[in-house]
């Protein structure tokens, strides 16, 4: 397991029952670096794809706690070698009209997933440190600081 695998399993244990808007925080952080919304049949999914079974079990959770909805999860066996992939998917219209209509990201029109306008995670310092949890979770790579120093935050648009 990389550093970086090891790092997000740690970040995973951190304690989830703070505060509402920490965890909202979280889950934003997590969902604009590691979640795509595309058009099946004429219909809005949403996925995530991650190797961290922990990091995909917080954001099935806060789904299931915040908005009552229960993701299709799979588990993807990659070839030898490779780690396992675990996906996360919502495709129910109502689902989706709960999730975005409660929570503090929006979709754009280029079916970016982007912070709502409100930006109330910049409000406490405690929220921005959950939303930089979970951009890392999401989207992020550190090499082992013994080795060297490297930071990676990968984004899917330059409008996060």
């Amino acid at each position: 397991m990389s550093f970086s695998s090891e790092l997000k399993e740690e970040l995973s244990k951190v304690s989830n029952k703070n505060k509402e808007c920490c965890r909202l925080s979280e889950l934003a952080g997590y969902l604009i670096t590691n979640c795509n919304i595309a058009r099946e049949k004429n219909e809005f999914v949403l996925k995530m794809t991650t190797e961290s079974a922990s990091a995909i079990r917080r954001v099935y959770n806060a789904f299931k706690s915040f908005y009552n909805v229960i993701p299709v999860t799979n588990i993807d066996k990659q070839t030898e070698g490779k780690d396992t992939l675990f996906e996360l998917i919502v495709s129910d219209k109502d689902d989706l009209q709960r999730i975005f209509s409660n929570s503090w990201i929006n979709i754009d029109v280029s079916l970016q997933i982007v912070i709502d306008d409100s930006n109330k995670i910049k409000e406490n310092e405690c929220c921005m440190r959950s939303f930089m949890r979970g951009v890392f979770m999401g989207g992020g790579s550190i090499v082992d600081p013994n080795s060297s120093n490297h930071l990676e935050i990968v984004l899917s648009s330059t409008q996060n």
